[in-house]
């Protein structure tokens, strides 16, 4: 069997000879998202800011279905202001004692709880609705920076039990 030679076009280029462009592009798009994130990658390793521990972290129960979370907010760069704005939360059924645990615990506020216009070590308090009754929740925290979005160590771990 013989091959049949690429039909013409009109404007008299063949298939190929227009499809090569788009392939050629392919390629140099990925070589430039892939410079992208190398560049982004070499950025944070730079300037990178690992927020601080949350401290005093409290839970406490305030009602058959709610408990109040209260801590105080720490630093994206360490103990260094300006204060993190976002918040990973983090609640469990058991004991939240291992990063293992903290990864597998459930995250509150689809991730990320933010506050809006806090100073270092300033009071946050977080409310957590539709609880079961007369079980004990865990939960841990972490800061996250304000530009990078890294997470930091996470605080211990508390539990409180609602009525």
């Amino acid at each position: 069997m013989s091959r049949r030679p690429p039909a013409a076009r009109p404007d008299g280029t063949t298939s190929r000879a227009r499809s090569l462009p788009a392939r050629v592009r392919a390629v140099e798009l990925r070589r430039i998202l892939r410079r992208a994130a190398l560049d982004r990658r070499a950025c944070l390793e730079r300037h990178a800011r690992t927020p601080g521990r949350v401290i005093a972290l409290n839970a406490t129960a305030t009602g058959r279905h709610r408990i109040t979370l209260t801590f105080r907010a720490s630093g994206t760069d360490g103990a260094r202001p300006p204060a993190a704005s976002s918040y990973l939360v983090k609640q469990s059924l058991r004991p939240i004692r291992t990063a293992r645990d903290f990864r597998r615990a459930r995250a509150l506020c689809k991730g990320t709880c933010a506050f809006d216009e806090i100073g270092l070590g300033a009071a946050l308090t977080l409310g957590v609705t539709d609880l079961r009754r007369r079980r004990s929740y865990h939960y841990a925290v972490a800061a996250r920076d304000n530009v990078t979005g890294l997470r930091g160590p996470r605080s211990k771990s508390v539990t409180a039990r609602t009525r």
